[in-house]
């Protein structure tokens, strides 16, 4: 978090970091900023609703938006046995740590029905992006017109209004250049995280959840969970960290 923040802007704060311990609850305390912070302060004094007590955080882990749309590409062939147990996997691992009003989970088989969930459902308030399905170093694959190129892809995600600046894909050799330039450039202030290789569905899974953890459940910043989180993935498998078309590196 780098803008500046205005009183009684409404915020997420993960609780970890207040010292807040509400294990039923998910993992952030929707409140307000109680005084301006100009951007370059480190600082910002929040409300913990709780009979007048107030906390100073970091401003690096206040979110002002909050909310993970996960979209599963389906093939038709493999969905039983690899889309959906990943969509799922992915889908309750949210539930424990987002508020239920912060979190939208769709199937989808083609582009124009990604569009139609994008433009009319999913945009508003969304600022994670989650990608299921068969990627290769230049596109998408969905059941009905085949192979959707990066480009096309992006585009469909770009909304005005819209506040998601994170995406991470799940799909085998997006994290290519090929792929991920094309997708990430042009979208203002975007984060693509995705895989260099291909990529095994449990593989796929550890590492969004680690990556969440970190940046949600932590309060870490994006940058730092992925170099948490890609420290931890199995196999040798790399993850690419991409921001407005070019690769960064640690």
């Amino acid at each position: 978090m780098s803008k500046a923040l205005k009183k009684d802007e409404q915020v997420y704060v993960p609780l970890v970091r207040l010292g807040i311990d509400r294990t039923t609850e998910s993992a952030f305390l929707r409140t307000k900023v109680l005084e301006d912070v100009a951007p370059k302060e480190r600082s910002a004094t929040v409300d913990l609703l709780d009979d007048g007590k107030t906390a100073k955080v970091a401003t690096s882990a206040v979110h002002r938006h909050v909310g993970v749309a996960i979209y599963a590409v389906g093939d038709i062939a493999t969905e039983p046995n690899l889309i959906d147990p990943l969509r799922r996997s992915v889908l309750h691992y949210c539930r424990l740590l987002l508020p239920h009003d912060a979190l939208r989970a769709r199937s989808v088989r083609s582009l124009d029905e990604l569009k139609e969930c994008r433009t009319k459902y999913d945009y508003f308030g969304t600022s994670h992006v989650i990608l299921i399905g068969h990627g290769s170093e230049d596109g998408l694959h969905f059941a009905v017109r085949g192979k959707i190129s990066s480009r096309d892809l992006g585009a469909a995600f770009k909304i005005e209004g819209c506040v998601a600046s994170t995406f991470l894909s799940l799909c085998c050799k997006t994290g290519y250049q090929s792929f991920a330039r094309p997708f990430s450039e042009g979208y203002g202030d975007c984060v693509f995280i995705a895989p260099f290789h291909s990529v095994h569905g449990a593989i796929a899974s550890q590492f969004v959840q680690t990556y969440l953890a970190h940046h949600f459940l932590d309060g870490r910043t994006f940058k730092v969970a992925y170099n948490r989180a890609r420290d931890d993935v199995p196999s040798g498998i790399q993850f690419r960290f991409w921001q407005n078309g070019s690769l960064k590196t640690t």
